[in-house]
């Protein structure tokens, strides 16, 4: 008895893997494309960004629209490496074969079939000591109707231009909060 009981649970966690739906994550398209992720300012402003940075899928529930309550899925994926070109630290332009800008595309399975979420995605490296990220807008996301239907590529929205920003560093931001501390505090004493 107790091994039909084991045997149940475990086809019916397999049949509940097999269930899940989810997306072809890329921001390429073709080898025309003009858009993809580039760097927003720095010295190489306007360029896209090269193998230093990821590429991360966020997914959760239909109608969140804060990053902060979307969760990770799948592996992150780096970015020019997936597409057959030269693994380019730095940045190039996009297009012309550099890969500058563009991810390829990975099976990222989540959720269930023909179910909305939301979904978005983090782009994020650093180069030159300087950390950055990209964030595309979340947008509401329905998985394929079932197993027979190819699975959904990423929708058009998400593969536009996204510019990516410099993150400051916990400790700048921290001498910069003393340092304020410290012009108030001076202020107020000679006052």
């Amino acid at each position: 008895m107790k091994k039909l009981a084991i045997i149940a649970a475990l086809g019916a966690a397999s049949s509940l893997a097999t269930q899940g739906q989810g997306l072809l994550f890329a921001n390429y398209y073709s080898s025309t494309q003009t858009t993809g992720v580039s760097f927003s300012s720095g010295p190489l402003a306007g360029q896209g960004v090269g193998s230093e940075f990821t590429a991360q899928l966020y997914w959760g529930a239909a109608g969140l629209s804060s990053y902060s309550s979307l969760t990770a899925v799948g592996l992150p994926i780096t970015f020019v490496t997936q597409l057959g070109y030269p693994a380019l630290p730095g940045g190039a332009p996009i297009g012309g074969g550099s890969g500058a800008g563009w991810f390829g595309t990975a099976l990222v399975s989540f959720g269930s079939y023909a179910t909305t979420y939301s979904i978005g995605y983090k782009a994020i490296g650093t180069y030159l000591g300087v950390t950055y990220e990209a964030d595309s807008p979340i947008i509401q996301f329905t998985t394929a109707a079932s197993s027979s239907i190819p699975i959904p590529s990423t929708p058009a929205s998400l593969q536009g231009n996204l510019s990516a920003v410099p993150i400051p560093e916990p400790t700048t931001l921290a001498l910069g909060g003393l340092g304020g501390l410290a012009l108030l505090l001076l202020r107020r004493k000679q006052s």
